[in-house]
């Protein structure tokens, strides 16, 4: 039955094709010349149905490796015997012999594009301190923003540049520091995935010592900075490997660039997608060790006393006891104050006083909570 069914369907088809052909001598020579055009669209639609299913996974972006839980992208560090000058620009020799890096992808408004303006940054090292390099360029210098010139301070209304180091290489925390083209400081820490209460990338509650000085140029703006080791708290000194990334925003366009973690669902405060910085070795430790001595005199005026020389004396400590806790201790006469701070967690204020005699002025005293 269906041996004659199917030779019917072939008759009806032939006779089809005659019929064509006869009203139409130069329609089969037509049908000949389209079967090339038919065979390969049906091949093309073979393929995209029936190819395998990793195929569809998007692809890197040109010049990243593919995503995979080993592979990072990295940076160098470059040493040198002694600090580069730190005025702003990159005119010194030095800064021409760090390797550059350039890759930056948009954050927002377009994620995953490359930067709309160029962005370089370079790295430097000695025994004591890491430097930055940053050159910001921009196609139009005079629409640069920068009016913030207060210390730990929002800079989301100005342009700025982020610096992220997670010393511990934990992947969890880590220290920021940001400049604007003004060389305006603000700094913190981050904890993945967790911003400041206000909204910003991180807690500023941290203040860090640290050196930057920023120019705005005819081609942008660059920025020199100095972190010494001992802000960053750490204690291996050979094939160190630190977590890196940068994040620069330019204001008028809104525009958010990172070098690591540009997915718009990552972000600079994922300490985790951040990058690696490697090539630091045989260093000085970075255990923070701080002693300032200090000393006190006081005149009364009204009883016309002559002056006590001196007064009061004593001398101010801090000690990274481990790679995140820090103990900060204040002793002077007849007074005694002992704090410890933490890198990582947010800490509550305590203060113990073991006299009567209470400081003239009182700093925020803080207590580490485990």
């Amino acid at each position: 039955m269906s041996m004659a069914m199917e030779d019917a369907s072939t008759r009806r088809v032939s006779a089809f094709m005659r019929r064509r052909v006869t009203t139409n001598p130069g329609s089969m020579t037509n049908f000949s010349r389209s079967r090339p055009s038919l065979a390969c669209w049906l091949l093309s639609l073979c393929l995209l149905l029936f190819r395998p299913s990793g195929s569809n996974a998007e692809a890197p972006p040109a010049g990243r490796p593919a995503k995979d839980e080993s592979v990072r992208i990295t940076a160098e560090a470059t040493y040198i015997d002694h600090a580069p000058s730190l005025d702003g620009t990159l005119d010194d020799q030095l800064w021409q012999s760090a390797k550059v890096i350039t890759d930056f992808r948009q954050r927002e408004p377009n994620e995953g594009e490359p930067a709309t303006e160029k962005t370089e940054v370079r790295v430097l090292y000695t025994r004591h301190a890491v430097y930055f390099g940053i050159h910001c360029y921009d196609s139009v210098p005079s629409r640069i923003i920068a009016t913030e010139l207060r210390r730990d301070v929002s800079q989301d209304l100005d342009d700025h540049f982020e610096i992220l180091i997670d010393s511990n290489h934990n992947r969890r925390s880590a220290y920021v520091f940001e400049v604007n083209p003004l060389g305006t400081q603000n700094d913190g820490l981050i904890v993945e995935g967790q911003g400041d209460t206000n909204g910003g990338d991180f807690d500023r509650g941290w203040d860090g010592v640290w050196t930057s000085e920023a120019r705005i140029t005819s081609d942008g703006w660059t920025a020199t900075i100095e972190i010494p080791l001992t802000s960053l708290n750490f204690t291996k000194s050979s094939d160190v490997i630190w977590g890196l990334n940068f994040k620069r925003f330019i204001r008028r366009k809104n525009e958010e660039d990172l070098w690591s973690a540009y997915r718009r669902t990552f972000g600079i405060t994922k300490v985790s997608e951040a990058g690696d910085l490697r090539g630091i070795k045989d260093i000085g430790s970075g255990r923070l060790f701080i002693v300032k001595p200090y000393g006190l005199a006081r005149y009364d005026k009204q009883a016309g006393q002559a002056p006590f020389f001196p007064l009061m004396g004593g001398v101010d400590v801090k000690y990274g006891v481990t790679l995140k806790p820090r103990l900060e201790s204040d002793g002077k006469h007849g007074f005694c104050r002992c704090r410890s701070r933490s890198a990582a967690v947010q800490s509550h204020t305590v203060q113990s006083l073991h006299s009567g005699e209470a400081p003239v002025f009182p700093r925020k005293c803080e207590h580490l909570q485990l």
